[in-house]
């Protein structure tokens, strides 16, 4: 979990019911009330660590690290742009 600004929240990964790692992401926005799926990263992960970036007043994104993916600890990071609403790859750690 990350909080992006006054009004949105990120969540992503995670375990799903059955225990599984899962790519799936949601922004609450808290101004309506409403969680809004977002586009799903390219890996399944849970147990990651999270955090929020901008510098000089340009977009905040998401950046999400490492975790696992119910076989392997990962060594990855993908970006989430809550103004494009999109992923990207980050560099590995």
């Amino acid at each position: 979990m990350a909080i992006a600004d006054d009004t949105h929240i990120f969540i992503g990964g995670g375990n799903s019911e059955t225990s599984e790692a899962t790519d799936q992401a949601y922004v609450l926005d808290a101004e309506y009330s409403m969680w809004i799926p977002a586009k799903m990263p390219t890996a399944k992960r849970s147990l990651t660590c999270s955090g929020i970036t901008s510098a000089d007043g340009l977009e905040t994104e998401v950046i999400v690290a490492g975790g696992h993916d119910g076989t392997l600890f990962l060594n990855t990071t993908e970006i989430y742009s809550l103004a494009e609403g999109d992923w990207r790859t980050g560099k590995t750690t």
